[in-house]
């Protein structure tokens, strides 16, 4: 075979994690998911770990990791946030990985990234080689290997970023063909411009380095990937692979390359059902012998290059200007009004690299005083970030630090992680920097600032602030304002941290030491007492940054009256703890509420935090709670009138009237909460259930599909994963029969269900099926049930026998 296909998606995220909890807030953009990540988690990542195959009829005939079939980087900070928040799918990225590695020679089909997505021929040369350093050692992390290739952010190349690489080992990376600004034969000395006569993306090619080092480098077609991801190909699953094909003649007599690169969002994301089209595409041309799929360290090892070239430096694959885009009105934008423009770019960028000036000279001196060498101690911080646990920061500070103490060291790198990180590229890609990008990367600057001011005792913000003035948005405010409006008020002290913890523990039932959001907090003193309708707290607390090593003690109070007005006061004081508990004390034993607030407030000063205080995931939860016992009232009252009304009701709707609205909203809620309770019960009773909808129906009850979807979902999601640890389990079966035909009719998410009954199917329906025809009478029903449901989810598994 001498028709070589490979298809290369880089998965990327810009970062979204709040810098001083390192999680990411709410997002109501994204509803109904918490946050854009796990929306497009759920419409693009995990997907293409388990994407279908149709069948003529439209019947899910193969469930394929695309991962495995294809290259990909996944980014660096998405790859770390899958860990957390999505361990399905990050498994299946992982195993895609070893399972690729059988397929393709021993060459993985992942490849790294430079970590933070800053522009790398913009970066200072230390922050060139640490971004390479940390993308090397967080895929080792992750993957258990090293990277063969690596994926340089916005494809933004130049020669020294190409020597950052070589450097740490890196094979190969991935360019658009119009970076390629000439070549020539090896061994030869006459250059052909790739602007004259084009640049064949079939093969690869070497860059000799400066340095005497050497570096493969891939162009792939740009014609066919800005079909892919512009122009509606993914439609079409055979157009696909027709046009993957691209300019590789079925009778070469040596081995040539199609390949092509986008987003990897492009398959399911920006295009619904991207993956699927991507996964037909492939197995059509593997199945058929179109062509060998492959990936670039296979094709590498096979067919080395022939090929000498020099790049165009300071060049992107997604700006005509080079690298203006990040910098400069260079005329790249993703719309606005009109007459917008990005005059703003160039502004904000010397803002930043103002600020990375007045760090870099106090940091040099200070970190020299904490490390023997605290450039190499920085490259090796990205250990602590992916794992901040007691023992790695131990052997970390042995190996690189003077002393073993937490503290300034952790925080001196941490300040360099922000710096860096509020460079990261999207914040100038986009038409004005009012968007979350520019706000984030302001967020980065904001804790970089505050850890420079506690370590370097450098104060930035007033001329910070100053340098913003410079930057005008296109509705004329300034970046100034925005981030004394949206950056600022964010901060984020230990005293905070103290706060949440107090104030959530009134409402959420956690230990005395637990982890709040990277950060160690030990109640080591707490009183509680109630007077009449109030609940007081007081107590101490020790709080420790896991990553910066900060650690502070605090006294505080808390004070809840009734179901709604909380407030609380923290001091860094802890010797002010016993005075404030006899004040209390004397106060409870009068009943006196006054006197107990004045002690508090004396102690502990003016109430800074209130519910407003707690972080938006806990105080979400928190209001939930408070508003349980009013739904509870309400739904009670709802059902009183369903019950009392069902008879005219059922009246109305034979009657062909509709319901008024009156009876209509609060019988649908009824019904909803009747659905709730059935689908809550060990086992589930489908019977009651069909009850409570032919109730609703003979009452002319209109219910909300999307509600019922949601709680359907879950359910089957549920019911599903039991499925695959109790396969042999008759009665699940039937329940999930009766439950999919109930929900028939509703846009019910069956894509876990599906995966979870293709995992029985390829592990157990065989074994089952012999057991059958053997004779065995629970086989024989266990297979015909799981045939059923298989025809109900669409599955192709009637189509095999």
């Amino acid at each position: 075979m001498t028709r070589f296909v490979c298809v290369h998606g880089h998965f990327y995220q810009p970062p979204r994690e709040n810098p001083w909890l390192d999680a990411i807030d709410m997002q109501p953009s994204a509803a109904p998911y918490h946050d854009w990540n796990a929306r497009i988690a759920a419409e693009c990542y995990a997907p293409n770990t388990a994407a279908r195959i149709l069948d003529d009829q439209g019947r899910i005939q193969h469930v394929i990791n695309n991962y495995a079939w294809m290259s990909f980087n996944v980014g660096p900070t998405l790859m770390r946030w899958l860990a957390q928040a999505e361990p399905v799918a990050y498994a299946g990225i992982l195993a895609a990985d070893k399972e690729g590695q059988a397929r393709f020679g021993g060459h993985g089909p992942a490849i790294g990234q430079a970590y933070g997505h800053i522009i790398m021929p913009l970066a200072t040369p230390r922050d060139r080689r640490t971004q390479v350093a940390w993308g090397v050692a967080d895929f080792r992390h992750h993957f258990g290997r090293d990277p063969e290739g690596m994926w340089l952010p916005e494809a933004a190349v130049c020669t020294d970023s190409l020597e950052a690489l070589a450097e740490y080992g890196v094979r190969y990376t991935i360019l658009a063909p119009h970076q390629a600004a000439r070549f020539r034969p090896l061994g030869e000395d006459a250059w052909q411009e790739a602007a004259d006569v084009g640049i064949d993306t079939t093969v690869p090619y070497r860059v000799n380095l400066p340095s005497g080092r050497q570096i493969a480098v891939f162009f792939y077609n740009g014609s066919v990937s800005q079909s892919i991801a512009f122009q509606g190909l993914l439609n079409s699953g055979e157009a696909l692979a027709q046009a993957l094909l691209g300019n590789v003649p079925a009778d070469a007599t040596t081995p040539l390359l199609a390949h092509v690169a986008t987003d990897g969002e492009t398959y399911g994301h920006h295009h619904r059902h991207g993956e699927m089209a991507l996964a037909y595409a492939l197995h059509h041309l593997h199945d058929t012998g179109l062509a060998r799929i492959t990936v670039y360290g296979e094709f590498l090892a096979l067919c080395p290059p022939q090929h000498e070239v020099q790049i165009v430096e300071q060049s992107s694959w997604s700006c005509a200007h080079g690298v203006e885009r990040w910098r400069s009105d260079c005329g790249c934008h993703t719309g606005g009004a009109l007459g917008w423009n990005q005059a703003w770019r160039g502004p904000l960028r010397l803002a930043l690299e103002w600020a990375r000036t007045e760090v870099d000279a106090q940091w040099k001196k200070t970190a020299a005083r904490v490390f023997a060498n605290p450039w190499q101690a920085r490259d090796a911080y990205i250990d602590i970030i992916n794992d901040p646990s007691d023992a790695t920061v131990k052997r970390f500070l042995t190996k690189y630090a003077r002393d073993n103490q937490r503290w300034p060291a952790l925080a001196l790198l941490e300040l360099q992680r922000q710096l860096m990180q509020s460079f990261t590229s999207c914040a100038w890609f986009f038409n004005d920097p009012s968007g979350i990008e520019t706000i984030q990367v302001l967020r980065y600057a904001a804790r970089m600032m505050q850890l420079a001011k506690q370590t370097l005792q450098l104060d930035l913000e007033e001329g910070f602030h100053e340098q913003l003035e410079q930057v005008v948005s296109n509705t004329g405010v300034t970046v100034a304002e925005l981030y004394t409006e949206q950056v600022q008020p964010l901060t984020i002290t230990l005293a905070d941290i103290c706060a949440h913890d107090a104030l959530t523990a009134l409402f959420i039932d956690t230990p005395p030491a637990d982890v709040v959001y990277l950060h160690h907090v030990t109640r080591q003193k707490q009183q509680r007492w109630t007077i009449d309708q109030v609940q007081v707290v007081i107590g101490v607390s020790d709080v420790t940054s896991l990553l910066t090593g900060e650690q502070a003690q605090f006294v505080y109070g808390v004070v809840l009256m009734g179901e709604q007005v909380l407030a609380g006061g923290v001091r860094p004081e802890p010797n002010r703890y016993q005075r404030l508990l006899n004040n209390i004390v004397d106060a409870i034993k009068n009943h006196d509420q006054d006197a107990m607030l004045q002690a508090m407030h004396s102690e502990l000063g003016r109430f800074d935090y209130s519910l407003r205080s707690i972080f938006r995931d806990e105080q979400r939860t928190i209001l939930t709670s408070m508003l349980h016992s009013v739904v509870d009232s309400v739904a009670q009252q709802y059902h009183q009138m369903y019950t009392q009304h069902a008879n005219l009701m059922r009246f109305l709707q034979q009657m062909n009237l509709p319901l008024p609205p009156e009876l209509q909203m609060p019988a649908a809620m009824a019904v909803h909460a009747d659905i709730r309770a059935a689908l809550r019960q060990i086992p589930i009773d489908t019977a009651q259930l069909r009850q409570v909808l032919q109730a609703a129906t003979q009452s002319g009850v209109i219910l909300d599909k999307s509600v019922l979807a949601y709680e359907y979902t879950q359910t089957l999601h549920q019911l599903a994963a039991q499925l695959v640890t109790t396969p042999c389990h008759p009665e699940l079966i039937r329940t999930m029969i009766d439950l999919v035909e109930v929900a028939q009719g509703i846009d019910v998410d069956m894509w876990m269900v599906q995966n979870n009954y293709n995992v029985v199917w390829q592990r157990d329906y065989d074994l089952m099926c012999r057991s059958a025809t053997q004779g065995n009478v629970e086989s024989t029903t266990w297979v015909a049930e799981f045939r059923k449901l298989g025809s109900q989810l669409n599955m192709a598994i009637v189509a095999t026998e």
